[in-house]
């Protein structure tokens, strides 16, 4: 016959491993582009402005919210170490995206996979520059696309890069 002390620690040792394996799945994060760091790399930590210094998909997350309104001080973003999959991009007016990797946006945990791009409520002549100057190709790829109907938005993309939905 078992314990009741023995069947509690059972219990206790059944609900961590739950805990800890259900943990890195709720450990999404969202990050705001400040550009106020020494470049425009996603991996510097400066150009996010979190408290606690940390980029988009940093130690492999996938789950990642990144929002990209700020045009000041740098309004272009480096996509510059290995490919990074997040879970939702928002992308304001006038920023341009330098596709050095590939960037996925796809369901996930939290079922999000959208790349949502801002345009001007003036009618200005900005929206979204993605730009790849060399060879091979490199895209953002997004299970939707939303663009704000009721502003005009510009989508340019280089004969190196695009965007697509899968």
């Amino acid at each position: 016959m078992i314990s009741r002390h023995k069947t509690k620690l059972t219990l206790l040792a059944v609900l961590l491993t739950a805990t800890i394996g259900i943990a890195p799945a709720l450990a999404q994060t969202t990050f705001n582009w400040n550009g106020e760091g020494a470049d425009n790399n996603r991996t510097t930590c400066a150009n996010w402005g979190q408290f606690i210094p940390d980029y988009p998909g940093n130690g492999g997350a996938t789950d990642d919210i990144v929002i990209i309104n700020d045009s000041y001080p740098r309004p272009l973003m480096v996509q510059d170490t290995a490919p990074l999959t997040i879970a939702s991009l928002f992308i304001g007016d006038g920023h341009a995206i330098q596709l050095d990797y590939d960037i996925t946006v796809t369901t996930g945990a939290y079922v999000t996979g959208s790349l949502q791009i801002e345009g001007l409520p003036d009618g200005g002549e900005t929206g979204l520059t993605v730009i790849r100057d060399e060879t091979p190709a490199r895209e953002i790829q997004a299970q939707w696309v939303l663009v704000n109907s009721d502003q005009k938005t510009i989508i340019t993309t280089d004969v190196h890069s695009s965007i697509r939905t899968n």
